[in-house]
């Protein structure tokens, strides 16, 4: 049975059994459940990216006060004619909670601007996202073609990454292989 077109008047429509068909109220409700849904994912992944970018900026505080505290160790261990202890062992990887490698390389280009794939690769090693030097550069490489290739960042002149500009982002109306 077709429903009949939205009008000011209540529609009622009563099913051959004599009841009222509720089936637009249903898609009215679930129109709303999904709204209220699809706000409250984009509140949760803006509030997750801020905290990964203050954990980030926190942990690159923390390194940075660790390895000035390890340098005066160590300058005081050669006055007293010790060893000393250089370079500095990196801290370890953070336990729990890990952002997909994606995530953590468009948090890192947010937090320093545009980056190389090199220095993409420095800090995701350093936060301890690849296990072997091999697949490192294969995991690196297809992460950036998947972010690159969905429009979340784009590669420049210089080879870095970065985001896209507004003309970037938006796809222009009068070529049609912007348009798949």
């Amino acid at each position: 049975m077709e429903l009949p077109m939205r009008t000011t008047q209540p529609y009622i429509a009563m099913t051959e059994i004599g009841m009222r068909d509720i089936r637009r109220d249903l898609q009215e409700r679930l129109e709303v459940a999904e709204s209220k849904y699809r706000r409250y994912e984009e509140t949760y992944n803006r509030e997750r990216q801020k905290l990964e970018i203050e954990f980030q900026q926190q942990r690159a505080s923390f390194e940075r006060e660790r390895n000035a505290l390890l340098a005066i160790i160590d300058i005081e261990s050669i006055r007293g004619g010790g060893e000393t202890e250089l370079p500095f062992p990196p801290l370890p990887p953070p336990t729990g909670f890990r952002l997909p490698l994606g995530e953590f390389l468009i948090t890192a280009i947010f937090t320093d601007g545009p980056l190389n794939k090199d220095d993409l690769r420095e800090k995701a090693e350093a936060a301890g996202y690849f296990d072997d030097d091999e697949s490192a550069g294969r995991k690196l490489h297809a992460t950036l073609m998947n972010i690159t290739t969905a429009g979340k960042v784009v590669k420049d002149g210089d080879g870095n990454y970065t985001f896209p500009t507004r003309r970037q982002a938006i796809p222009d109306a009068s070529d049609p292989d912007d348009f798949g």
